[in-house]
């Protein structure tokens, strides 16, 4: 999402979705974000041992919006982080850091 050619006009279109929800926001959700929610939370209890789906969807939310911060505040991560612009050794730092803290995430079952 951070690196795509598309990604730019791709978020925009759901991040406008997520602020003032149209009728299409139906056709966002079901079509894409609530299948990658399912995927993801499906993935995070099989990896982590969580039991409860609730916690797993939180957590799988916690997961994305890491993801998503990436695009809809790219200019402040640029300037704040001192990068060129996402280049691909800059992605390649930011894939690090978002599997560290996925791995972190599915370490242990919530309480």
């Amino acid at each position: 999402m951070a690196g795509s050619e598309q990604g730019p006009r791709v978020s925009r279109i759901i991040l406008r979705e997520q602020m003032f929800p149209s009728p299409a926001y139906d056709t966002i959700f079901e079509g894409f974000l609530k299948p990658v929610l399912n995927a993801l939370s499906t993935l995070i209890m099989a990896a982590s041992g969580e039991c409860d789906p609730r916690q797993a969807t939180f957590k799988a939310m916690t997961l994305m919006g890491q993801v998503v911060i990436f695009r809809v505040a790219r200019e402040t991560i640029v300037r704040g982080l001192d990068l060129e612009g996402y280049s691909p050794e800059e992605l390649e730092e930011i894939r690090r850091v978002l599997v560290a803290n996925a791995l972190a995430i599915t370490a242990t079952p919530s309480e």
